[in-house]
């Protein structure tokens, strides 16, 4: 009898915002891109994990498609038994037509 062994992949979903204490809305929130960042804020997420090129990184990309509609990279991070994908909102797409950003 062979025996088999097969990775177990469990995913989780966390969502964490950092924002200033000014009273946002989520769509000004969704709406924010890369350029409305501050030096802060993008070291924090510099701190996150590595950037990793989402059209061709081999690993494991928490399901952000690889074709350019979430963005064309994410920070990630792993070791000897942790994957983590970010989704980073600044870095996604935004779309003048969509004011809830639902596709970040």
């Amino acid at each position: 009898m062979e025996e088999f062994m097969t990775k177990s992949e469990d995913e989780h979903r966390y969502s964490g915002d950092v924002i200033e204490s000014i009273k946002w809305s989520e769509a000004e929130i969704l709406s924010n891109t890369s350029s409305d960042t501050s030096g802060s804020y993008n070291s924090f997420v510099a701190g996150l994990g590595w950037k990793v090129d989402l059209r061709t990184f081999p690993g494991y990309t928490g399901k952000l498609e690889d074709c350019g509609s979430d963005g064309t990279d994410c920070p990630y991070f792993a070791d000897d038994g942790l994957e983590v994908a970010f989704h980073e909102a600044t870095s996604m797409p935004t779309s003048a037509k969509d004011p809830r950003q639902l596709n970040k």
